[in-house]
Parts: C-alpha cells; sequence; structure tokens
C-alpha cells in the first residue's frame, strides 16, 4: 500500500494523500522501510541521478505526511545516528 501511495505521490504531486489504508501500528515500520529503500538507491545503477534525487524527496515527503512532519524528523535524525 505504502509503495502505491508514494507513485501517486510522484505522479500527481497531491499532497492530501488518504493513508488510513496503512495500520496505524505499523506506520513507524513502514517510514524506516521505505528510509531504508531511499538510502540504498544506487546511481547510476538503479537510475539516473535526478530521478534518484526526486524519489528520495518523495519518499522524504511520504513519511512526512504519514507520520507527520515532528515526528519523522525525530526519527529521521535517529536514522541517520544509525547510520553513523
Amino acid at each position: 500500500q505504502a509503495l502505491r501511495l508514494l507513485i501517486l505521490l510522484l505522479i500527481s504531486g497531491d499532497q492530501n494523500l488518504d493513508t488510513s489504508m496503512i495500520d496505524a501500528s505499523r506506520r513507524t515500520e513502514v517510514a524506516i522501510s521505505l528510509a531504508y529503500m531511499r538510502d540504498r538507491i544506487g546511481v547510476p545503477r538503479d537510475m539516473s541521478f535526478g530521478s534518484a534525487r526526486q524519489l528520495r524527496a518523495h519518499i522524504n515527503r511520504f513519511n512526512e505526511i504519514l507520520l507527520g512532519s515532528s515526528v519523522w524528523e525525530e526519527l529521521s535524525l535517529n536514522l541517520e545516528v544509525e547510520k553513523a
């Protein structure tokens, strides 16, 4: 479901996504999984630089919509610490 909504965001740019189909108890897991995918997109292996940049930006925006800006910001800071 999350990937379908992400693609919808990429194609339409509609910021008013209905994320209610994603269970509230799994939203953090979904956001972490998408962040993992975002961090492993290979350029030029998987896609061009511009395309990868857009996809990464839209993954971040989707996670903001899914969790709320403040929750996603805090979570993404913790993810950055784990990568280092």
